[in-house]
């Protein structure tokens, strides 16, 4: 429900500035989490708009929070900001980004020594698919040169881009014809830029049309006396006669000076291929066969491949959602759920140790944290409820752009597709880590279908403007529940840094990915500056399994 008028709103409903306090303790580093799981639970106010920015301040330790004026006010030391806004409402406002409501600037690194470049192997859930740069160049390759000689072609034929050109009348066959097609093009041109102009009568369109004709005849000066002037002109003996004499003389000339010189370039050309590797002489037969070939024949690659992605398709999708899976059941899959959220989160784990443990491992850093996570995952499902832990889990992961959360990367730009796969649960031993390793890398061979297709839809919203909303709604319940723990990998933009808009740099980040429809546990593991944690939020029933995974995940990251 929406505020329908202004002075009905109030901004105190909406940023919320937390001193109360946490059960009669002050909110410290210690209890943050309880205190912000506290307010997730709660469901937003039906009657206000469903967006809450809530501040709560931290106090240094020795200078506790406390209403006795004897006592000087507490410092504060730091703070937390929890954003909480209807994904509804955001759908409504696409050019609104999270950075816009957490009142957040990003500004690239100054620092070079400190500047670190992102492994693009090291994202598990993303980069599927490369990108067609071979049918992108050769199509580029081939609009410029059409462009080029289409523009020579203009300025060698075209009357108006001559400085005596209206004045000259046409007598030719050929520079009438070369007249008419240029004509042609900007009727065309014309009429397809303002087709929609125009109201949608046909007889409206066409009166547009014959419009255009006229004038582009009125500009080139064509009238039906120059047509039959050189339909005459055509037929005339003595005109052929000398278009003949002129085409030999003009043969003989090619023969004796052109093509010599023509066959010396190509031999020149051929000379510079074979041991130079490289053409430097692009205007030959050769320069041309040696540039195009290797383009087109990869571009011929590109599209056997993405005709060979459509056309399986279909199957990869049937395994990978409706047959596949190892239909496992576990405590998590079969639990109840409310609605209402908490939150939890690990602490901290620095980049360099993870770093130098996946190379000790042989593996890299986000088969290190994903396997963690599993065993993290295991952990939690011993302790929560009385059923056997399977060997693999069902999941849905998908990475997000930092940059579409506090930088200016659009939000639907920056999040890639869906993948899934059946997460291998271990003890969190290098074993272990090879299956994580093997699973994803068989993953991402299965699921590019699946990757496209959502991503697709999340940039283009296709399958929600074909489906019917029942329909849509089905399958998401059933996919729901047979994928109930989704991943989300953040993919960060390591040359940013991050501040407030008065001037506080911002020191931590932690995204969490609200789980939808039947999904009952969402992680995040976020990377932050020269760091990484793991963000868990869960449906309540699952209290307190959510704060069981970031422990756990914590200890086996420590402990590998």
């Amino acid at each position: 429900m929406c505020v329908r008028l202004s002075r009905d709103f109030d901004i105190d409903n909406h940023v919320i500035f937390s001193q109360e306090g946490y059960r009669g303790r002050p909110v410290t580093d210690g209890n943050i989490q309880l205190y912000l799981s506290e307010q997730t639970s709660k469901f937003l106010p039906l009657h206000l708009p469903p967006w809450q920015i809530i501040v709560v301040p931290i106090y240094q330790s020795q200078r506790a929070h406390t209403s006795s004026s004897e006592i000087p006010p507490p410092t504060m030391d730091h703070y937390y900001i929890l954003l909480r806004f209807h994904h509804l409402l955001l759908s409504d406002m696409p050019n609104v980004r999270i950075c816009d409501l957490l009142l957040v600037e990003s500004s690239k690194q100054t620092s070079v020594d400190d500047e670190e470049v992102d492994d693009e192997t090291d994202l598990p859930f993303s980069n599927l698919i490369s990108t067609p740069s071979s049918i992108v160049e050769l199509y580029s390759r081939i609009t410029v040169a059409i462009t080029n000689r289409w523009n020579e072609f203009i300025y060698r034929h075209d009357p108006l881009e001559s400085p005596d050109g209206l004045k000259r009348r046409v007598k030719e066959l050929p520079e009438l014809l070369s007249l008419l097609l240029i004509a042609t093009v900007c009727v065309i041109s014309d009429f397809w830029r303002g087709y929609h102009a125009i109201r949608a009568e046909p007889a409206e369109k066409i009166k547009y049309l014959m419009s255009l004709i006229r004038r582009e005849g009125r500009r080139r000066n064509l009238s039906w006396e120059i047509v039959g002037d050189c339909i005459i002109d055509a037929m005339d003996p003595f005109a052929i006669t000398r278009r003949i004499f002129r085409g030999f003389f003009w043969l003989l000339g090619q023969a004796i000076v052109i093509l010599p010189c023509t066959l010396i370039r190509e031999c020149m050309a051929i000379r510079c291929c074979l041991f130079l590797g490289h053409c430097g002489y692009p205007n030959t037969i050769i320069g041309f066969l040696f540039e195009y070939i290797p383009l087109f024949t990869a571009a011929l690659w590109e599209i056997y491949e993405s005709l060979k992605l459509i056309i399986m398709a279909p199957r990869s999708l049937y395994e990978g959602l409706i047959a596949g899976g190892h239909g496992n059941r576990h405590s998590i899959k079969e639990a109840t759920i409310c609605g209402r959220k908490v939150i939890a989160w690990s602490e901290i784990m620095e980049k360099e140790d993870v770093k130098y443990c996946a190379k000790r491992a042989g593996a890299t850093e986000a088969e290190i944290s994903l396997t963690m996570l599993a065993a993290a995952i295991k952990d939690a499902l011993e302790e929560f409820g009385d059923m056997p832990v399977p060997q693999f889990v069902d999941i849905s992961a998908r990475s997000v752009h930092q940059d579409c959360l506090v930088g200016r990367m659009s939000r639907n730009f920056g999040v890639d597709g869906v993948i899934c796969l059946p997460l291998p649960l271990g003890d969190g031993g290098n074993v272990h880590v090879q299956q994580m390793r093997r699973a994803l890398h068989e993953a991402r061979k299965t699921n590019i279908a699946l990757y496209t297709i959502t991503g697709i839809e999340t940039q283009r919203t296709v399958l929600t403007n074909v489906f019917t909303w029942v329909w849509i709604k089905l399958l998401t319940n059933y996919l729901s529940k047979k994928f109930c723990i989704t991943i989300t990998d953040t993919v960060e933009n390591t040359k940013r840094r991050y501040k407030t808009l008065w001037g506080h740099p911002v020191v931590d980040m932690i995204y969490f990915r609200p789980p939808m429809a039947n999904i009952s546990l969402s992680l995040t593991i976020q990377k932050f500056g020269n760091h990484l944690r793991l963000g868990v939020i869960a449906d309540a029933e699952l209290t307190p399994c959510h704060m069981e995974i970031a422990r756990s995940w914590t200890n086996h990251m420590r402990q590998f």
